[in-house]
């Protein structure tokens, strides 16, 4: 659905403002049309399994990232942390309720657009970009500020200069010590700018022209 709206993003992401209304309003638009291809995806899922639609009920968090501007999704308790030359701040607070567990999931209905959080930053100095879901927000996220923790910003940088991959982060994930807090899933996807001089073709997880590299684990 993103390949058929690049026109439209190319527009809203690289041409204007990112504090221009017009960019914010296409933007809406934008993620009304991607909500609406995966609530279609989540009913067909329970079609074919023969089951309600609320058993494939899940969240996201989405970025998407122009020359000039940064498209951000964010719907349930999932995250999206950013980072600009080596700082980090959520880009959107997660969506929880009064009790724990309680949060907002994508549908096949209306219910979607209305709660999505939707929003476009701008891309200066943007060098890293973390999407995580709940299971590691409760170790990366102070619990009262919603700061990301030092570590992530620590993590982003080894992301960075390729001292980590895909596979190391996912061992990271894998640590005995998140069972402490439970046995929610631990799901992240990274894209992070990698200077010049870190860039290898032997690299598992080489960049493109463009200097940039990204992955995800679960």
């Amino acid at each position: 659905m993103l390949r058929c709206a690049e026109p439209l993003l190319r527009r809203l992401l690289d041409d204007l403002d990112p504090d221009d209304p017009l960019a914010h309003a296409g933007w809406r638009d934008v993620v009304t049309l991607f909500l609406g291809a995966l609530g279609q995806a989540q009913e067909s899922l329970a079609l074919e399994h023969g089951v309600a639609t609320s058993e494939f009920e899940f969240t996201i968090s989405a970025a998407v990232v122009g020359r000039r501007g940064v498209g951000i999704l964010q719907l349930g308790d999932s995250c999206l942390v950013v980072e600009r030359q080596g700082q980090t701040s959520l880009a959107a607070p997660p969506q929880t309720g009064a009790f724990a567990g309680e949060t907002n999931f994508v549908s096949d209905g209306a219910d979607s657009l209305k709660h999505a959080d939707t929003r476009i930053l701008s891309g200066d100095q943007l060098t890293g970009i973390l999407a995580f879901t709940d299971g590691v927000a409760a170790r990366w996220l102070h619990h009262r500020t919603l700061e990301p923790a030092p570590g992530v910003g620590q993590i982003l940088g080894r992301l960075t200069t390729g001292a980590w991959n895909g596979q190391r982060l996912q061992d990271y994930l894998n640590q005995p010590f998140w069972s402490v807090d439970g046995d929610d899933d631990r799901g992240v996807a990274f894209l992070v700018r990698v200077p010049e001089q870190t860039t290898s073709a032997e690299s598992p997880e080489s960049p493109d022209a463009s200097g940039v590299t990204g992955g995800q684990v679960s």
